[in-house]
């Protein structure tokens, strides 16, 4: 499974660095989500990786704190922020506090890098582990499996 920790493997979160919530990082991630509302609950079902951008801070009522603290609750796997002008440009203590205490990763990257290649990379990434993952339990269920007629070589069906 991937996991917080992998996303500093791949190139084009060269640059991200974490602030908080390192306890963390085993935390799987299963896909990511761009939040485009203030509003998780409708479009997440836990383990996503929080994007949160432009579009979501600009909006009317937009709280950091009380926005990672319904992320949480819906069992989000870590946050990453885009940071800088028009964008997050200063994360609060009690943010910080907050993904310690509750061990969600928080990761920060400058605004200008490409989403589109986080989403690429991350989608191949969690489809390649999960595409392994599933023959590797195919091949633990062949082998704790007691053959069937039809598996055997015709010369032994006949036994």
């Amino acid at each position: 499974m991937f996991q917080c920790k992998d996303l500093f493997k791949l190139p084009s979160l060269s640059k991200m660095k974490i602030i908080a919530g390192n306890k963390g990082l085993h935390k799987i991630i299963r896909w990511s989500y761009k939040a485009e509302s203030i509003h998780l609950a409708k479009w997440v079902h836990g383990g996503e990786l929080l994007i949160v951008s432009k579009m979501v801070i600009h909006e009317k009522n937009f709280n950091l704190y009380n926005f990672l603290k319904e992320a949480i609750s819906l069992n989000i796997s870590g946050a990453l922020l885009l940071i800088g002008p028009n964008y997050i440009e200063q994360i609060p203590q009690s943010v910080i506090d907050l993904s310690n205490q509750k061990h969600f990763p928080l990761f920060l990257i400058p605004w200008d890098t490409p989403l589109v290649d986080i989403f690429e990379e991350l989608g191949h990434a969690i489809a390649s582990i999960n595409l392994i993952n599933d023959k590797h339990k195919d091949l633990l269920f062949m082998q704790c499996r007691e053959p069937s007629k039809r598996d055997l070589h015709p010369v032994f069906r006949a036994a």
